[in-house]
């Protein structure tokens, strides 16, 4: 299956291969998205973000279509971004400076400042222990779902999502 395929049709079927394929774009996707937010001009910052704010489609269907593989319906992929909202959230409250923000977020003045928003997620951003903190829960938190979701066995016979993928019924090695 073609890239855009995988990443934007929510129909269908893929294997393991093409699921990591998937992730890993995505993924690297989320990184560069993150750090132009906090580089670019205010402009650039927010188209940024409002492409990053439409990853989730992106996620179901790369998800959806390999729970499709195995039979499941892609509802349960609901569960998977309820984890990964609640281990986000937790890894951002823990970084140092989570504190000034939340104080910022409190005066309205400093809310309705884009750039100054930006400069306080900038400086939180800027410790080494920020950033391993921040990225590694997000590997992290994408290489154990998908190492859970690549290990599904593959449905090898046609289901109501399709025909079966390449080596279907094989386990991911």
């Amino acid at each position: 299956m073609n890239v855009s395929g995988i990443l934007f049709s929510p129909n269908g079927r893929i294997g393991p291969n093409d699921f990591w394929r998937g992730i890993i774009l995505l993924v690297g996707f989320m990184i560069v998205s993150n750090v132009v937010q906090f580089v670019a001009p205010v402009a650039i910052s927010q188209a940024f973000n409002l492409v990053g704010n439409l990853l989730p489609y992106p996620y179901l269907c790369v998800y959806g279509k390999r729970l499709h593989d195995s039979g499941r319906s892609a509802w349960w992929f609901l569960v998977i971004l309820f984890a990964f909202i609640v281990v986000m959230t937790m890894a951002l409250m823990l970084l140092p400076g989570w504190d000034d923000i939340m104080d910022a977020m409190a005066d309205p003045n400093v809310v309705s400042d884009q750039r100054a928003m930006n400069e306080l997620a900038l400086e939180m951003f800027s410790s080494p222990r920020a950033a391993i903190q921040w990225y590694g829960a997000l590997f992290g938190f994408n290489l154990a779902a998908g190492w859970i979701v690549a290990r599904l066995p593959s449905d090898p016979d046609v289901n109501q999502y399709g025909l079966p993928t390449r080596n279907a019924g094989a386990p991911f090695t």
